[in-house]
């Protein structure tokens, strides 16, 4: 389905690549059924959204003593990053889009040091923390990346 004037509409769907990094970088046609939401083009988007989902996985080892403590702080920063970059990208402008990528930067700052101190005391093992700091990593360039060009964007040309 394809977005037209905030309706959806089945059919082809295109995907354009842009330098910034702002949308899925695939060229050619895809056919599908499914609705896509707007914020699912937004790679940043899809790098936080793996990160969130890995983030669930690896917590589940976690010991339950930990349930209300690390356990629940690395998931809801994990989650939070994702979520940000979908509420800022239903906003109406640039600078509030922005001002939500960077709450969606502080919540993966967050998480990486989650991490980092559940790799440290033991709760995460070496091969895990290095997906998930790679994972991580992704997710924060892209967001950056997206949160840089929507800047450019935002101010006033002279």
């Amino acid at each position: 389905m394809e977005e037209d004037g905030g309706r959806r509409r089945r059919g082809l769907v295109r995907e354009s690549a842009t330098v910034c990094g702002c949308l899925v970088c695939v060229s050619g046609i895809r056919r599908h059924l499914v609705a896509v939401d707007h914020y699912e083009r937004l790679v940043a988007w899809r790098e936080c959204h793996v990160l969130a989902k890995m983030v669930y996985a690896a917590t589940r080892a976690f010991p339950k003593d930990e349930r209300f403590g690390l356990t629940s702080q690395a998931r809801r920063a994990a989650f939070s990053a994702p979520a940000n970059i979908v509420e800022g990208s239903a906003k109406r402008g640039a600078l509030e889009f922005r001002r939500f990528l960077d709450i969606a930067l502080g919540s993966l700052s967050e998480v990486g040091y989650i991490l980092r101190f559940s790799w440290e005391i033991g709760l995460l093992e070496d091969q895990m923390y290095g997906d998930l700091r790679n994972a991580h990593g992704r997710a924060r360039a892209m967001t950056w990346k997206l949160y840089v060009a929507v800047g450019k964007r935002s101010t006033p040309r002279g």
